[in-house]
């Protein structure tokens, strides 16, 4: 099986007590069954300490939200004394992500992680490491995998290419949507006929829709609540911050528009990348660094990216939704 990861994959390295947030904080944490029969055979005083802070369900037991192996420093305890080698998967993981696709494998750094979020914002090789694996093919409908991985090196070209940060989100939009028409007409050989409707449309209607997702904590709540009450309105961006939205583009479509093969859905993914590049920039409120930017995208990976159900229901609402259609998203983005 061949692994694909964006370059900036093998340069990561946890910041671990150098980092402002911790992932060893406010999740529950699965431990897979093999590291639960590693952890059940150590002696000693840690071995007693490991199986006083796990659970009949095999997941740890947080302890004022925090992971019981959390250390006063910020450093973990399971390190230390048994090795990093020994963490569960979910940690040793974190905060990469995988995708399997017959024969290919991808996967990436997670937004959620303030490394991971510096290195995808700041990262402009936009080039692919490949590398194998000995794991097993999955299955997958190959002929729609070669279409969709076509049309994603298509995608990233319109946002490598010449023209305004404006005009390369309005090309991907309308490119997805034709892509969307063929992909849902591949039997009947009708023809794409494009629309030329712009609708005006505000950034604040697509804010609103957010208060019906379930919030991940307390900050995003105060977050949105600021986001509500504002003025609705998207500050241009300076040079810098519209290779930051850019990135995350790009971050997007790397790592959700591939899932199309599963589902068939391509056009609700690419709104996910361009409505989330638009939402972060309200989020920064004309805070032009790039810790603003790291910070506000770290906030707005967790509450989108870690919540099936919060992301299932933003892809329900592009096709319910009146201010998530391709024309009011064009109005929107032009209108920035």
């Amino acid at each position: 099986m061949i692994l694909r990861v964006p370059a900036y994959y093998n340069r990561f390295r946890c910041i671990a007590d150098k980092c402002t947030d911790n992932c060893c904080i406010g999740w529950e944490i699965d431990i897979d069954a093999e590291t639960a029969e590693y952890y059940a055979s150590v002696g000693g005083a840690f071995g007693e300490r490991l199986k006083d802070n796990i659970s009949h369900e095999n997941s740890f037991i947080l302890r004022n939200e925090r992971c019981p192996f959390l250390n006063g420093g910020n450093l973990c305890d399971i390190i230390i004394n048994c090795g990093e080698e020994h963490l569960c998967q979910i940690c040793r993981d974190h905060p990469r992500y995988f995708e399997w696709y017959g024969d290919i494998k991808e996967g990436g750094i997670g937004l959620s992680c303030e490394e991971g979020a510096r290195l995808i914002l700041t990262d402009d090789t936009h080039t692919v490491a490949e590398s194998l694996t000995d794991e097993e093919e999955e299955p997958v409908d190959r002929d729609l995998f070669t279409f969709l991985t076509k049309a994603r090196d298509e995608i990233f070209f319109l946002l490598d290419g010449e023209g305004t940060l404006k005009e390369k989100l309005c090309s991907v939009l309308l490119f997805a949507d034709e892509l969307q028409f063929y992909t849902d007409n591949r039997e009947t050989g009708e023809e794409y006929i494009p629309s030329d409707g712009i609708k005006e449309a505000d950034i604040s209607d697509i804010i609103s829709l957010y208060s019906d997702f379930e919030p991940i904590d307390s900050e995003w709540e105060k977050e949105l609540s600021s986001l509500i009450s504002g003025d609705g309105a998207l500050s241009a961006p300076t040079a810098e911050e519209e290779k930051y939205m850019l990135n995350l583009c790009r971050y997007f479509i790397w790592r959700y528009f591939l899932k199309g093969v599963f589902d068939e859905e391509i056009l609700s993914k690419v709104k996910l990348a361009v409505v989330s590049v638009l939402f972060i920039k309200c989020m920064t409120k004309g805070d032009y660094s790039l810790k603003g930017w790291i910070e506000k995208s770290k906030l707005y990976s967790k509450q989108m990216e870690y919540s099936d159900e919060n992301r299932e229901r933003f892809y329900d609402y592009t096709y319910e939704k009146d201010c998530l259609c391709v024309a009011s998203l064009l109005g929107v983005i032009r209108k920035s």
